[in-house]
């Protein structure tokens, strides 16, 4: 979902917004103005004028050289779950993103390999790192970033700072957890929120950007533990990558899913989100 806000007009077409501007759309507050409110997009500068010099507040830019310079693109939370930049169209940011900025309104999970795995780590925004080629080689300890992260990403997974409880899904919203008992500390025993839709690879990107069904749901395969529903939602959980192989239906929030039949517990790979 586009991140907006409601402000009241003003004569003023800008407003500053942590050293940004809001862009001003010509929609209105759920889909019309009411009470003299209308919708804008939030949009921030980038430091260093990557990614265009503005992205929305809940994006991440990324960029192929320090001081967000060279070849740069901007990860949405429309599209979220880039889980593999190995495969086209992103291949050129795959193993190749050397400075970084997390907009205000965003959280970005930052992973070695694709489908979430390997060494990750979890930035909240508003989050900059100009370059993370910087240290020495081999030293993980005094410089992190450089050790594990720098030219080294191949998964990103956008959200928005309003994501992060997991512990809340609203309705046609379903969470999904790594550790039993909804129980969460990222990055290690990580959680994401899911909205209506197929995700039916760990290993993928969704099939068109700006649309983040049809690939992964933000953790990699077989390590879902235990799944909270929204209100008025269902969830299907599969197995094997494109809703194959065996399969169990989610009607009730359910801490442990070793408790249902089939035991699905660290073994999922798919799954579809529904409202009822």
């Amino acid at each position: 979902m586009r991140n907006r806000i409601c402000v009241r007009r003003s004569a003023a077409g800008l407003i500053g917004v942590l050293g940004g501007v809001l862009s001003v759309l010509s929609l209105g507050c759920d889909g019309g103005t009411q009470d003299g409110l209308e919708e804008r997009t939030s949009f921030v500068t980038v430091p260093g004028g990557g990614c265009g010099g503005t992205i929305p507040d809940n994006a991440v830019c990324g960029c192929t050289n320090p001081n967000m310079t060279g070849l740069c693109h901007t990860f949405t939370h429309d599209t979220r779950f880039y889980m593999n930049l190995s495969l086209a169209p992103f291949t050129s940011f795959n193993d190749s993103i050397t400075s970084i900025f997390v907009g205000p309104s965003a959280q970005a999970k930052l992973c070695q390999n694709p489908g979430g795995a390997g060494t990750c780590t979890i930035q909240h925004g508003p989050f900059t790192n100009m370059d993370m080629s910087i240290g020495v080689p081999g030293d993980c300890t005094d410089f992190p970033w450089k050790c594990n992260f720098n030219d080294q990403i191949t998964t990103i997974r956008v959200d928005n700072l309003s994501d992060m409880g997991c512990q809340n899904p609203g309705a046609g919203q379903v969470a999904i957890f790594e550790d039993l008992n909804f129980n969460q500390n990222s990055p290690n025993r990580d959680c994401v929120i899911l909205d209506i839709g197929e995700y039916d690879n760990p290993f993928k990107n969704p099939t068109v950007e700006g649309v983040f069904t049809g690939g992964g749901y933000g953790l990699n395969t077989d390590v879902v533990t235990s799944v909270k529903l929204g209100p008025n939602t269902t969830a299907d959980l599969f197995a094997d990558p494109n809703l194959g192989g065996a399969h169990v239906h989610i009607a009730t929030s359910t801490a442990d899913l070793r408790t249902l039949t089939p035991n699905l517990n660290d073994q999922m790979s798919s799954i579809t989100v529904h409202s009822p």
